[in-house]
């Protein structure tokens, strides 16, 4: 929940460090993966975003999205196919 916030703020700094601690504590979580590919994206390295939504796709999590900025997203499916 406190990446998804710190998304929607400008300290990119603090976002990247939070995402990686929590990427330490589960490297293949697929919602980790995902966000420091937004977090990326934002901070325009678009090659390094792309990695990581590469591996969020190779994490084929059968995790539904629990928080999201956009409510619409929340309870879907995360779908890894490329």
């Amino acid at each position: 929940m406190e990446a998804v916030r710190l998304l929607s703020q400008d300290a990119p700094g603090k976002r990247m460090l939070f995402l990686q601690n929590a990427l330490t504590l589960d490297p293949k979580n697929g919602f980790t993966l995902n966000n420091l590919g937004v977090a990326k994206e934002a901070e325009g390295e678009y090659a390094d975003a792309l990695k990581y939504y590469a591996a969020a796709a190779d994490s084929h999590t059968a995790q539904t999205v629990v928080v999201s900025m956009d409510p619409a997203w929340r309870r879907k499916p995360v779908e890894t196919t490329r």
